[in-house]
């Protein structure tokens, strides 16, 4: 299974279960260039799945399960968690409410999913192609722009610029402004950063 057909195939699995989640990072952006005209090279072998610490409740799926079935491995050592397929890896990320420096095991889906500040930005609207949801494009731009203020390793932020340089001409510009006068004062500052150095 290609990495395209796997993400609409995991994006079917937790649909079902009543996840709200979007595809982030990279692989999102390359959907982005199936509906819309963006230039984007995709160069990483990372999927990442984000989704909430929902407050409805999960309909159980074995979703740990289904991964070690095609291959993957749980990584539960390191900073990264992840399951590592032989010719790409998966990471969950989820809204982090409180401190924590450890996985969260989600037991109705039988996976692991790393806390990250900042990520559940990415959820309150969504588009979604072929069958697969995904941050609205200014949700998904303001949240690169503000995490590259925050990286420490200068190739992440420099790939945080450029995905957000990649949906800067297509983007909603009214909707952008009305989405910045919601942000925190501390986002609109590292907003207002990243934006100076595009």
């Amino acid at each position: 299974m290609n990495p395209e057909e796997f993400i609409k195939e995991v994006s079917r699995i937790l649909k079902s279960s009543g996840a709200d989640f979007v595809l982030g990072g990279s692989w999102a952006l390359h959907f982005y260039t199936l509906r819309y005209p963006i230039r984007y090279s995709l160069r990483t072998k990372d999927i990442d799945f984000v989704f909430a610490l929902s407050r409805r409740k999960l309909k159980p799926y074995p979703l740990g399960e289904y991964l070690k079935e095609r291959g993957f491995l749980l990584n539960l050592k390191g900073e990264e968690v992840n399951y590592v397929g032989e010719h790409f890896s998966v990471e969950f990320l989820i809204e982090q409410r409180k401190p924590i420096d450890r996985p969260v095991h989600i037991k109705e889906l039988g996976i692991y999913a790393v806390p990250l500040h900042f990520i559940d930005y990415l959820l309150p609207e969504k588009i979604e192609i072929e069958g697969v949801p995904l941050p609205v494009l200014e949700r998904f731009y303001i949240h690169k722009l503000v995490i590259s203020r925050r990286r420490r390793e200068e190739h992440k932020r420099l790939k945080d610029i450029e995905q957000a340089l990649a949906l800067r001409e297509i983007i909603d510009l009214e909707k952008l402004e009305a989405l910045k006068v919601s942000l925190p004062k501390k986002w609109k500052r590292l907003l207002k950063e990243a934006e100076e150095e595009l």
